[in-house]
């Protein structure tokens, strides 16, 4: 009788223990899933504030893009006056004089705070890996335009050099009236044109590798906003 009731309460206790086991995994599954509810929705709401910020880039690059093109643009006009058969070293003064803008100021700045803040945080991981890859691949290409600005540097020297011995029109010209006119009438012309002639061929390589690298930077965020919205859509 001691047996039966030995193997009857074993069986109970056997019986408990897979009871409580079931309820732990149900409870452990049932944890999981509430997990991902969380993490997904915490990724909707990371995904749409990366999409803003990819938003505000696009609209920034377009901008400078179309500030850039027109900056060459007026390079193209003045190369085309000077290579006239018509153009003359006065005509270079007046254009060097009057007319040439001097102004260049290359933004490198990109909206990646939220995506920086996942990184930091560590909560990078609530994004799909093939997210996760895509952006890290546009932040590298965002850091490698930072580091090719030595081109830009290089106009940077001239305008600083050809500051020192003639006056831009807007800028670093406070000076002005007879004492202006009396430095332009003194300049060496011919040393005028081979000054000017590197100083708008810096400019120009600087905004053609400004250029290329912007629309290239456009074109990806353009495509990783594409990709966001349909991951919105079907996820």
């Amino acid at each position: 009788m001691n047996q039966n009731k030995t193997g009857k309460y074993l069986k109970y206790a056997i019986g408990e223990i897979i009871l409580v086991v079931i309820g732990i995994l149900i409870a452990l599954q049932i944890n999981d899933w509430n997990t991902e509810l969380k993490n997904k929705k915490l990724e909707k709401i990371y995904i749409g504030l990366i999409k803003e910020d990819l938003i505000k880039d696009t609209i920034s690059l377009r901008t400078e893009i179309n500030r850039m093109y027109q900056d060459s643009m007026q390079l193209v006009n003045i190369s085309r006056r000077l290579s006239l058969t018509s153009a003359t070293l006065d005509t270079l003064v007046k254009i060097a004089r009057f007319e040439y803008n001097p102004w260049y100021e290359p933004s490198q700045t990109f909206n990646t705070n939220t995506y920086e803040s996942l990184i930091n945080t560590g909560k990078i991981e609530i994004l799909s890996t093939e997210l996760i890859y895509k952006l890290k691949t546009l932040k590298e290409m965002q850091d490698a335009y930072g580091s090719s600005l030595f081109v830009s540097q290089l106009y940077l020297d001239a305008s600083y050099n050809y500051a020192k011995k003639y006056s831009f029109k807007n800028a670093f010209n406070l000076l002005g009236g007879q004492l202006e006119v009396r430095n332009w009438n003194s300049v060496n012309k011919d040393e005028l044109f081979r000054d000017f002639n590197y100083l708008i061929g810096a400019k120009n390589i600087a905004n053609m590798n400004f250029l290329a690298r912007r629309r290239t930077i456009l074109n990806e965020t353009k495509e990783l906003i594409n990709y966001i919205e349909r991951k919105l859509i079907y996820d």
